[in-house]
Formats: structure tokens, C-alpha cells, sequence
């Protein structure tokens, strides 16, 4: 399992797009995994045939565990004598069954451009015309697939979605569960300091212009930042370490939870600049379109 970030632990597989036993190229797309910041593609390393495949789809494995072999045609694997540690499959709790509620109208499809789903299970919908918002996801937090999207495809047109129940329980899964678990250690190891106070802000309203509000803070955190460069830094073991670009991250409400695109270099660029990529980081955040490196890199 590849490490994409310093912090990265684990990673949850989404789903494999080569079966075991078939060959695969170098650079390919091997699978598909969700990281605490985006799902992501997993090339192959190597040429060669996929074999004892270790983790199934909604497995939780550790970064630099192994996943499966690559090996030659006619290479027999020998596994590794030391145990490995076993990925922990992520399953809901058990749930006692609530009495049946009284029938309510059938929900509306999901916002279109609001739906969790994989980049493979985003390009063959668009090939194949589907509508995402109207496929359910059975991938990790309710994800879209590539399997799918290809039963979309075969079934044809949906039928009139079910009359759903009055009240329904999600499984804390995916990213919803990374997002409680960093947030749990946050409250616990990060001290936690309100200040109130009064600014006259009526200068910066009238210089803002079209701008929003959150960008007209990064413009001026940024060149906060530039002016002490102190508040710019981290603590690792006994030193401080103080960085030397101002990447600013900015909480994004998604579908399925927060996400922090990073606006780089914040404080060489104007506050339209900053407005204007701040609204696209957004628009593709809450589309699921953001890359590792858009959520990569804050200070």
C-alpha cells in the first residue's frame, strides 16, 4: 500500500480494476484506493502477471503493507515467513432492527456534481451516459464504482427508486470516519485557545469587492504569516521547524464531510487570485475532483 502524505497511515481499498491472474503493464491502473484526503488511482510498479491478492474492497490496510505480487509468467511466489498484519475490514456495528415506519415519498435523486465517486467509475459513466446521480454506490462511505456503474449499464433504465423508510442508519465509514477519528485527536493533543475581540472592517468590505469573505482572511493570514514567520511553523520533537511557503488549507463542507484544499503560495498572490482559486478548489471539492496534490502541502 503506497504512502501519498507524511501523516498517512492507512489507506482503505476502494476497489481492484485488474482481476488476479491477468497481466498488467507497467503504469497501469492497478487499483483504486480512498485516502484520508482523496481517492486515488494505484498504478502498477511492474509488468507482470497480479497474484496473492491480501485485501479486498473496504479493507483498511497500513501504508507499505503488502497488497498483492506482481510476478513473471511461471513465477511461483514465496510469501514472507514473518505474519503480516491482517487490513481490518470496516463493517457498521449491529444495529437493532427498528419497527416499520410509516411510508413517506420517494426521496429525490442526489444533486448531480455532488456524488461520491471513483475517477474510473466517473469516465465510463460519461462514456456510457449515465446519470451518477441515479446509481447506487457500493464502494466505501456509499462511493460509486466501476462495478457499479457497469450494472447501471447493463440494467438500463432505473426504476422508480423505493419508498425509503422514515429513518435509516449510515455506517461511520470511509472518509466520515477518518474525519471523527482526526478530529477526536485534535480535542485530545492540540491546545485550544478562543479570542473575541471588535475589528472596524469597514475598509477591507470596501476593498474586497466581489471577493468573498474567506478569501479576503487568506489574503490576510498570508501576508500575517510573511510578516512573522514563527506563526508559520510546526513543532517536531524539540525543534521548531519553520517552513518556508505560506500554503493555506481551507475547510470545504462536501457530501461526505469535510475536505481541506490547499491554496499555495498564498501570499504572492492577489486577493482576486486567491477568490478566484479558492471558488474552483471548491466548486472541484464538492465535486470530488480534486487531486492529491490540491489537498497536499498545507502550513
Amino acid at each position: 500500500m503506497p504512502k501519498t502524505g507524511m501523516t498517512q497511515e492507512t489507506s482503505t481499498i476502494v476497489e481492484w480494476l485488474v482481476k488476479e491472474g491477468e497481466y498488467v503493464e507497467k503504469g497501469q491502473p492497478l487499483l483504486e484506493v480512498m485516502t484520508d484526503k482523496v481517492n486515488m488511482e494505484v498504478e502498477a510498479p511492474a509488468s507482470g502477471i497480479l497474484t496473492n491478492i491480501k485485501a479486498a474492497p473496504n479493507d483498511v490496510v497500513p501504508v507499505t503493507q503488502v497488497i498483492a505480487y506482481i510476478a513473471e509468467p511461471g513465477e511461483e511466489i514465496i510469501e514472507q515467513v514473518a505474519a503480516e498484519a491482517v487490513p481490518v475490514r470496516e463493517e457498521p456495528a449491529p444495529t437493532e432492527e427498528p419497527a416499520a415506519p410509516a411510508p413517506m415519498p420517494a426521496a429525490a435523486p442526489r444533486t448531480p456534481g455532488r456524488v461520491r465517486a471513483t475517477p474510473m467509475a466517473r469516465r465510463l459513466a460519461k462514456e456510457h451516459m449515465l446519470d451518477l446521480g441515479i446509481i447506487t454506490g457500493t464502494g466505501p462511505g456509499g462511493a460509486i464504482t466501476k462495478a457499479d456503474v457497469l450494472e447501471a449499464a447493463q440494467r438500463g433504465p432505473e426504476p422508480t427508486a423505493p419508498v425509503p423508510p422514515a429513518t435509516r442508519t449510515v455506517p461511520l465509514v470511509g472518509r466520515r470516519r477518518i474525519i471523527a477519528e482526526r478530529m477526536q485527536q485534535s480535542a485530545r493533543q492540540a491546545p485550544h485557545i478562543a479570542l473575541t475581540i471588535e475589528v472596524d472592517t469597514s475598509a477591507a468590505q470596501a476593498a474586497r469587492g466581489d471577493a468573498s469573505y474567506t478569501a479576503m482572511l487568506i489574503h490576510a493570514v498570508a501576508r500575517v504569516l510573511r510578516k512573522h514567520p514563527l506563526l508559520n511553523s510546526t513543532l517536531r520533537g524539540d525543534q521548531i521547524v519553520l517552513l518556508s511557503e505560506i500554503n493555506i488549507g481551507v475547510a470545504v463542507a462536501a457530501e461526505d464531510g469535510l475536505i481541506v484544499p490547499v491554496v499555495k503560495q498564498a501570499d504572492s498572490k492577489s486577493l482576486h487570485e486567491i477568490d478566484a482559486e479558492l471558488k474552483e478548489l471548491t466548486q472541484r471539492a464538492r465535486a470530488g475532483d480534486l487531486t492529491l496534490d490540491d489537498v497536499t502541502g498545507g502550513t
